[in-house]
């Protein structure tokens, strides 16, 4: 199969190096002119795990049309924040491209967008309006490392149209990646987007020095915020118990290779935004995520009870010390678990 991924960071080349492993010809664009250099000339991502070797097979390109032309499927891996810029120059890009027809477009960004708040891809398939794409929403525990170190994994590919989604995991399934379907696509993407919330609080109770019974209770209590969240925005709870859901969540809260969990840790130290997203060019999309759902609750849905969410965002954006929010969620009412 011919694949365009639309991004080169960590997951993107990843995703490159995996599928060109298993034989797929893959071409992945790059906006980092010293990017495409690399991966082209010295099998290597000079920017994003540059520790590993890539397969020689995969080709980087920084036009987008390059990448494209002749794609059976694109994929998405840009971080959110980019998106509202890059969308509708992809549209364009995808109008001109030579494509073999109605072709998979498989997102794997894990944010949403803001201001307003927005999924991914209610904005992009209203810029892909007239363009012929089946949209896919991919997710599950990736950390990249793992990943580019052999270590074997599964994710989920999610579709509407279950023949599609079929055809995906039947191509792109390898012996370090298994993939499993599913016909919830915005829950898949809300999961992805939510859990990376939850992963900023465990570092920020890691951060402070607290133990697995206080990361146990936060994530468990963020789980019930991401289920009271999901029908929100038309998702259906129940993909919480799967591989975008419960999977992911495991994978980034607990490892100090995901960005999120790293960025809360640094915030339990005190050190503030600008300098947590200066240190490095992998993007913490919990850290986005957390102003857009807050800014849409507060619009639109007030009545929702978020608490661990609101005292992320406090921790983030308005100053308030760690130790404080924890106690805040420690005296809160006593009530029935739900």
């Amino acid at each position: 199969m011919r694949i365009a991924i639309i991004g080169a960071g960590s997951f993107g080349s990843t995703l490159a190096h995996v599928w060109s492993s298993a034989g797929h010809e893959v071409h992945l664009w790059a906006r980092e002119p010293e990017v495409v250099e690399s991966i082209n000339s010295e099998r290597r991502n000079c920017l994003f795990n540059s520790q590993f070797s890539l397969h020689p097979a995969m080709r980087a390109h920084g036009e987008l049309n390059a990448a494209l032309d002749g794609a059976e499927a694109v994929f998405l891996a840009v971080p959110s924040k980019f998106l509202r810029e890059l969308i509708p120059q992809l549209g364009a890009a995808l109008k001109s491209a030579q494509l073999p027809g109605r072709i998979p477009f498989v997102s794997v960004v894990k944010g949403m967008l803001f201001q307003p708040t927005e999924l991914v891809s209610a904005f992009a398939q209203h810029e892909f309006a007239d363009i012929d794409l089946t949209w896919v929403q991919f997710c599950g525990p990736n950390l990249s490392v793992e990943v580019m170190a052999g270590q074997p994994t599964a994710s989920v590919v999610a579709c509407a149209d279950t023949e599609v989604s079929a055809h995906l995991q039947s191509e792109l399934s390898t012996p370090i990646l298994r993939l499993y379907t599913n016909q919830d696509p915005v829950g898949v993407e809300v999961c992805g987007a939510l859990k990376n919330i939850l992963a900023v609080a465990s570092g920020i109770a890691t951060g402070l020095g607290l133990g697995l019974n206080t990361r146990g209770v936060l994530l468990t209590r963020g789980v019930v915020e991401m289920r009271r969240v999901l029908p929100v925005f038309g998702g259906d709870p129940h993909t919480l118990y799967g591989l975008a859901g419960f999977g992911d969540i495991i994978a980034t809260a607990f490892s100090e290779n995901s960005r999120n969990f790293r960025a809360g840790m640094e915030f339990a130290k005190g050190v503030s935004l600008a300098d947590v997203e200066g240190e490095t060019k992998m993007v913490a999309e919990g850290v986005r995520t957390v102003k857009a759902l807050m800014e849409f609750v507060e619009q639109q849905h007030p009545e929702l009870d978020l608490p661990i969410t609101r005292q992320v965002h406090a921790v983030i954006y308005e100053g308030k010390p760690p130790k404080d929010a924890i106690s805040e969620l420690m005296s809160r009412p006593y009530k029935e678990e739900s």
